[in-house]
This record gives C-alpha cells, sequence and structure tokens, in this order.
C-alpha cells in the first residue's frame, strides 16, 4: 500500500502600509474691506459679473489705483488689492449711476498686529491720494465716500479696576488683657476731566446738500465719518 503525500500552498499575507501626511497651516492674510464711490463709472448689470469684460476692465484700472496708493504709503508690509465687488453708488455726492466698489487692502501674514494702521489711516491714506490734483489715476473717486467695512484691527476694552483692601490680625496680649488693632484703608478716587472743544471750520471740497442738514441721513453720515477720520488723525499726531 502507497502512501500520498499532499502539500497545501501558503496563503500570502497582505501588508498594510501607513503613509504619514503633514499639513502645515497657511498664514492668515491682514485684510481691510475699503468701500469708495466712483461717480464718474456709470454702473451696469454685466459689473455683478467676475467673468464679464466690463468687471475685469473696470477691476484693472481700480488695481492699478489703489496698489500704487497703498505700496508707496506702507512699503513692504503691503500685499496687495483685490476688487471684492462692484455695486451701484448710493452716495449724495456720486450720481445716480455711479458705482461703488469693495476693495481688499490686504496686508503680509508676517505683518504683526501691532505694525497694521488703524481703520483712520487707511481711510486717510486713500483720501489724500485722491485729493492730490497732480494724480493720474485711471479712476476718480468720491473722497468722502471712502469708509473701512471690515478689518483685522481687534477691538480693545479697558478692564475694570479693582481696589483691595489688607486686614490686619489682632494681636493678643498674655495675662487678662486682650487688645485689638483695626486698620481701615481709605481708597481715593481721581477724577479726570473732560474738555470738549467746538471747531467750526469750511470743507471746500465738497458740495453742500440740504440733507446734510438731517443727521440720520446717509449724506451725513458719510461726511461725519469722513470727518471724524481726518480731525482725529490730524489731532492724535501732535497729542502722540
Amino acid at each position: 500500500m502507497t502512501a500520498s503525500t499532499t502539500k497545501t500552498a501558503a496563503s500570502p499575507t497582505a501588508v498594510t502600509t501607513t503613509t504619514a501626511t503633514s499639513t502645515t497651516a497657511a498664514a492668515t492674510e491682514h485684510e481691510y474691506t475699503v468701500a469708495a464711490d466712483m461717480p464718474k463709472e456709470p454702473f451696469t448689470e454685466d459689473l455683478k459679473d467676475r467673468n464679464s469684460t466690463a468687471f475685469k476692465e473696470l477691476e484693472k484700472r481700480v488695481l492699478q489705483t489703489c496698489s500704487v496708493i497703498y505700496k508707496e504709503r506702507f512699503g513692504d508690509r503691503f500685499d496687495h488689492c483685490r476688487v471684492k465687488s462692484f455695486s451701484r453708488a448710493q452716495g449724495t455726492n456720486s450720481r445716480a449711476d455711479g458705482t461703488q466698489a469693495n476693495i481688499g487692502i490686504v496686508f503680509k501674514p508676517s505683518t504683526p498686529l501691532a505694525e497694521l494702521p488703524q481703520n483712520s489711516v487707511v481711510v486717510q491714506t486713500l483720501v489724500e491720494a485722491v485729493n492730490n490734483s497732480n494724480n493720474s489715476f485711471s479712476v476718480t473717486i468720491s473722497p468722502s465716500s471712502v469708509q473701512v467695512l471690515a478689518s483685522p484691527i481687534p477691538t480693545t476694552t479697558t478692564p475694570a479696576t479693582t481696589a483691595s483692601a489688607t486686614t490686619t490680625p489682632a494681636t493678643t496680649t498674655p495675662m487678662t488683657s486682650t487688645s485689638t488693632t483695626t486698620t481701615t484703608t481709605t481708597t481715593t478716587t481721581t477724577t479726570v476731566a473732560t474738555v470738549n472743544k467746538t471747531v467750526i471750520f469750511r470743507s471746500r471740497l465738497d458740495t453742500y446738500t440740504s440733507d446734510l442738514e438731517n443727521a440720520s441721513s446717509p449724506a451725513f453720515k458719510n461726511r461725519a465719518s469722513n470727518i471724524k477720520a481726518q480731525v482725529s488723525l490730524r489731532f492724535c499726531r501732535y497729542i502722540y
């Protein structure tokens, strides 16, 4: 009788390879969103379409203007400008068919927050440039319409100051006599007087309209915002 031997082939072993992927978070840009009216640029519906010829042509001229202004003012801290949108201008200093541009003013991610300009400085930089009669910009911007809609500058708050009282423990004398010492802490509050001054001046470059008499009108609010930005900037230079 002959014994038979059966060989069984070994099954292959699956090998699993795991590849680790390293992800580096991109630095965040510092972007201001600035709105500005262009009264000599008629608004048309195709300016809502980023792919239209009208949008691209006006975008090119706006970027050329803004990039030159902010690069000259802020140097290497400034990165680039971008047009976020075009819409119909609503300001009283613009024609009914004028165009408003929402522009992103972008600073390099490496710029510390402490070195970013204040909102009023961003506005004033553009206002002073377009007010310069020697400029050769390819778009006309209404100075009184310039305003910051969004900013990377954080809102700062002043923490409340709390006065703390010190308690002196009682001192006990041996024998039958006990003496207790009480310390009274007096907090002195110093009041700093605030002096308000009323300043009257004339704005020769802007046109007076009757709705400027209404504090709730868009014209009044736009003019007040622009004046506040310019006056604050001037006085901060002298104070600091």
